[in-house]
């Protein structure tokens, strides 16, 4: 992560740090941190879900958990080149008339779906 990326991920959890400071501190009963929860959600426009999500991000990881946890690039298959070359051959090896589906199978088809 470069340097403004760095800054940006603190920015964006002061930030969220800013919205779940009323509920990190201690309330009197859970119906005034869910009142309080709901509050928030409305003035900020976020779900109260995402809202108990950063409460325990804090909760377990302080500041560090109200950091974005950024995008993790998916990995594609890799398919070794050998693979594929082996492949090409086999199916060009195929003839044609061995790859295609007998007319036995076609007659099955039709046979059991007589609605086609």
């Amino acid at each position: 992560m470069g340097m403004k990326d760095k800054q940006l991920a603190k920015e964006i959890a002061e930030r969220r740090m800013g919205m779940i400071a009323p509920l990190i501190g201690v309330l009197s009963s859970l119906e005034e941190y869910y009142e309080k929860r709901r509050e928030i959600s409305v003035m900020y426009e976020v779900s109260t879900r995402t809202i108990q999500r950063y409460v325990d991000a804090y909760n377990e990881f302080g500041m560090d958990g109200l950091e974005p946890k950024g995008k993790v690039q998916e990995q594609g298959v890799i398919v070794n080149k050998e693979i594929t070359a082996e492949a090409i051959r086999l199916r060009r090896e195929c003839h044609p008339a061995a790859c295609r589906p007998s007319s036995r199978s076609w007659n099955w088809r039709a046979r059991s779906n007589p609605a086609s």
